[in-house]
């Protein structure tokens, strides 16, 4: 008795569907049975179907499923859960990705931030400082614009105040209240590293020419590398030592 098995499935256009995939020819032969699919019209064209050709099917084309020749044809909702398997490049029976045990994940520390509050006046100043020299290399604050708080008058860094604290504090975030500007100016003054007015003053002020206004800022010297990208003067401004 020759073994032959009757189901339905999709045409579609191999190349277009998996371009890449490559299969070996079955033995045998494919009977298309005609769309008024009755049972007299399956029996007749499996009769008219050769001999040699269906008996092929079983001893090699079955073998190619895991079970061999006992192996059941899936049901139409198994395929269609293959087939979704496929387009979305994963397998039906694992849809999860294998993990080598023996490889060990080692998550990144998170940064550790101290709190401003937790600082001391030094260490307040030199993070302050820290803040500047990346706000000026990366072009994270503009200067000698109209709202900056950064300029260069006199060949020198004029630090706007309270301003410039003011948006360090907010960046740093961590451990600060309302009035930690304040300790800023502490660490700022701590350091040494700002220019006093002729008359000691920690504060220098600068006057808009074209408004004549004044900005009340600490003046500091510039690094080489900080006069190599912002070497121009605020034309607008200028120092005032009355």
């Amino acid at each position: 008795m020759n073994w032959h098995q009757t189901f339905t499935c999709l045409c579609i256009h191999l190349p277009s569907f998996l371009p890449d995939v490559a299969f070996t020819p079955m033995v045998g032969d494919i009977v298309v049975l005609p769309p008024e699919d009755t049972a007299d019209s399956e029996t007749e064209a499996l009769n008219t179907a050769p001999d040699n050709a269906l008996a092929p099917i079983k001893s090699e084309a079955l073998s190619t499923y895991p079970d061999s020749a006992h192996a059941e044809l899936g049901t139409e909702t198994d395929c269609d859960d293959e087939l979704t398997a496929l387009v979305l490049g994963q397998s039906s029976t694992d849809s999860s990705p294998e993990v080598d045990s023996s490889v060990e994940v080692v998550n990144a520390p998170a940064e550790v931030i101290t709190p401003l509050s937790d600082l001391s006046p030094v260490d307040v100043g030199i993070a302050f400082f820290n803040w500047v020299e990346m706000s000026l290399k990366g072009g994270i604050h503009p200067v000698n614009t109209r709202d900056a708080f950064f300029h260069i008058v006199d060949g020198k860094l004029f630090i706007v105040s309270p301003t410039a604290m003011r948006t360090f504090v907010d960046e740093y975030g961590v451990g600060c209240k309302d009035d930690s500007y304040l300790d800023v100016q502490d660490g700022i003054q701590c350091m040494n590293k700002h220019i006093k007015t002729a008359s000691g003053r920690n504060l220098h002020v600068v006057t808009v020419t074209r408004s004549q206004t004044t900005i009340n800022g600490y003046l500091v010297e510039l690094s080489d590398d900080i006069k190599a990208i912002h070497a121009t003067n605020n034309a607008v401004l200028t120092m005032n030592e009355g």
